[in-house]
């Protein structure tokens, strides 16, 4: 009864069982809910079907937005390229978004699929309803959509938690593609290849660019917007001009400036911020000053950055909190009546996708990973904290860990004010990117061995503390609730930081392995014993093959973690992994789960070892040139394990361009792959 964009059109056909449900809408209607597998899945779909009917009912509640239609169905497929679709009525899901158990899928796979079935839902009014004119307005629905799925996320668990994770994402993933061959605005202005626009940038900042206008207008003014637009271009094809349009009517706001630095600009802004303190007329200034590598200097137009703060005594309570909103390249924000020198907590909340620049003491950083009443800066305080340390092991710049760092980190281990969940991201520590983000060149392994050293002299000082929580939190009930999920989540980061120490905890592994009655225990303690050679990993490799052989979906996270803790044998190792006979290479799951994983084990495979590392390009270029034959889509994401080409050290960059070129001038190779490829080329000379 609606008018359908062509593209969401779907036709399935096959020999496939149907669970059945019904949601009654906030008017009346009641709906029959149907989900289709294959025979023998039908009995994991239950979390699914939940998420399905908690994301309508929120819908309704949150944006005022009731399902149109008679009917809404799900099919889950194992080969599918993307996670899911949108086909109206119809959504077409790959089973790794849809099937899941106690036994076969861990905490992180229950919050995935209840995500993922949430964003395909909100697609219905968000792509469906109101699409895309064209597919340069590819982020009006798609970070729009990443929006709202975040939003509901956040309402179903926990919201501090949630943030830290995609605030984590953005730095690892677009900020990481913002730094690569493939930047590009979350508005691009030309592109070769659509299914190469269909990226985290586009999704992920896209999002984060509608999260912008709803801290800078508020919740309910933002409420008041997107009633405009759902209002005013209900059943219409439309644009990111007619998006932002419904926020100037209802708002009575220009936001030219914002559309045209945040959706026309490629690249991350840096944000450097600068303190003054007046003590004689008690005023405190902060500078910030914005840049941007990316756009030409005489071309850059100033962002519009939200900029959350908060001013902090020395007992850790906010003298001030707010926002300010930097528009120009450079301002100054005056404070007045501070009595003393504030700390400052800023861009609480990662209230803008930049990078911030002020010049933390490892003091403030201490002060503030104790008391920010910001739970996201008391993460990044932290996180700081563990990557200066990191960086001057690497460059051998002290020989013990300062003890008052080691205390913090027990101190957060015995803080019983903070959730398990949040508690458990304390003690996590950068992501390799981010800490080879920082310098001209990459050197992985260099930091890869620098953080292992940090952590094993964290994990050995602090080792009776690791293991007397990791004993407190074991749980024999099994439940998918918020404080289990947390409890397990900080037992298996108590168990990975131990399993670094020199004592040997190779014992208390095998024994989680063997007594764990859920996924989550059980692919941990494969995951930590398949980190050196040893009885006990080949046993339990063997066990848990034996076990889940025929279950596709298990034997994927079979091959990735193999593949994630690999060494120096890493090539070998994913070599005889492709012979496996539950291994097919038809498979995007299969192929993600290998030779992705295979890519994306960085010290490894930008091995220091020129024989080997040379080996592990040629095989790779290899793989990429079969999987194009059969699936450009696949093949042109795995050539972006080649995107940081530019920054490598000359002995891999040369070798990496040697791969490239091979697949370049390969005859007939896809769009999407020549545009992958290309474009890393590129990058090496501007470079």
């Amino acid at each position: 009864p609606f008018k359908k964009p062509c593209y969401l059109f779907a036709v399935v056909a096959g020999d496939l069982i149907c669970t059945e449900d019904e949601f009654t809408t906030m008017n009346g209607k009641v709906v029959p809910l149907k989900i289709y597998t294959d025979k023998g899945n039908e009995t994991r779909v239950n979390h699914a079907m939940k998420s399905l009917k908690k994301s309508m009912k929120w819908d309704e509640e949150k944006f005022g937005r009731e399902y149109d239609l008679d009917i809404f169905m799900i099919v889950a497929v194992d080969a599918f390229n993307a996670g899911a679709m949108e086909n109206k009525g119809l959504n077409i899901f790959n089973s790794s978004a849809i099937l899941c158990d106690q036994k076969s899928a861990t905490d992180n796979d229950f919050k995935y699929i209840e995500a993922v079935v949430a964003h395909e839902y909100f697609h219905n009014w968000t792509g469906n309803r109101i699409t895309c004119r064209d597919w340069f307005q590819l982020t009006l629905k798609e970070g729009l959509t990443v929006f709202r799925d975040s939003e509901f996320s956040s309402d179903m668990g926990d919201r501090a938690v949630k943030r830290i994770e995609d605030a984590s994402y953005m730095k690892e993933g677009q900020f990481a593609e913002d730094a690569g061959p493939m930047a590009h605005p979350i508005q691009p202005q030309s592109f070769m290849e659509i299914e190469n626009f269909y990226t985290v940038t586009i999704y992920e900042k896209g999002c984060e660019v509608i999260r912008m206008l709803k801290t800078l207008y508020g919740e309910e003014n933002f409420r008041k917007a997107m009633d405009v637009y759902f209002e005013t271009f209900d059943g219409q094809a439309v644009t990111i001009d007619e998006f932002l349009w419904s926020f100037e009517k209802a708002l009575n706001i220009n936001l030219k400036q914002f559309k045209e630095s945040w959706y026309f600009q490629a690249g991350t802004p840096t944000v450097k911020c600068t303190t003054q303190y007046d003590e004689e007329n008690e005023k405190y200034f902060m500078t910030l000053e914005q840049s941007c590598d990316f756009p030409k200097k005489e071309n850059f137009i100033p962002y519009i950055i939200p900029f959350a703060y908060g001013l902090l005594n020395n007992y850790g309570d906010d003298i001030e909190n707010g926002l300010i909103t930097l528009t120009q390249e450079k301002e100054t924000f005056e404070f007045k009546n501070i009595k003393k020198e504030p700390i400052p907590s800023l861009l609480r909340n990662f209230s803008a996708p930049v990078q911030l620049e002020y010049n933390y003491s490892e003091k403030e950083n201490i002060f503030l990973f104790a008391h920010d009443s910001d739970n996201f800066n008391r993460y990044e305080a932290g996180q700081r904290l563990s990557e200066h340390i990191i960086r001057q092991i690497k460059n051998s710049e002290i020989d013990e860990i300062p003890k008052e760092v080691i205390n913090a980190y027990r101190s957060i281990l015995q803080d019983r004010e903070i959730s398990d969940n949040f508690k458990a991201q304390c003690l996590s520590f950068p992501a390799l990117y981010t800490l080879v983000s920082k310098e001209e060149t990459y050197e992985y392994k260099k930091y890869y061995e620098a953080k292992k050293l940090f952590i094993k002299t964290l994990s050995n000082i602090l080792s009776d503390e690791l293991l007397e929580m990791y004993h407190a939190k074991q749980n024999e009930n099994y439940s998918l609730d918020e404080k289990n999920i947390g409890a397990r989540k900080l037992k298996n980061v108590c168990l990975s930081l131990l399993s670094e120490a020199d004592r040997d905890y190779t014992n208390l592994i095998s024994t989680q392995f063997e007594v764990s009655n859920n996924m989550t225990d059980s692919l941990q303690a494969l995951a930590l014993l398949c980190k050196k050679e040893s009885l006990e990993k080949e046993n339990a490799l063997f066990d848990f093959k034996n076990k889940w052989k025929n279950d596709p979906l298990v034997m994927n996270k079979w091959f990735a973690v193999q593949m994630s803790m690999a060494t120096e044998n890493s090539l070998e190792l994913v070599k005889k992994l492709e012979q496996d006979e539950t291994f097919d290479i038809t498979n995007p799951n299969k192929i993600r789960s290998l030779f992705g994983c295979f890519g994306r084990n960085y010290p490894f495979f930008h091995s220091d070892d020129e024989n080997k590392v040379a080996e592990n390009y040629e095989y790779i270029a290899n793989k990429i040139l079969e999987i194009d034959r059969f699936n450009s889509k696949i093949s042109g994401g795995l050539a972006q394990i080649f995107r940081q080409y530019a920054k490598m050290p000359t002995p891999q960059k040369s070798l990496i361009k040697k791969s490239l070129e091979k697949i370049i001038e390969t005859e007939n190779i896809s769009d999407i792959l020549y545009e992958v490829v290309k474009k890393t080329l590129e990058s090496g000379k501007i470079k």
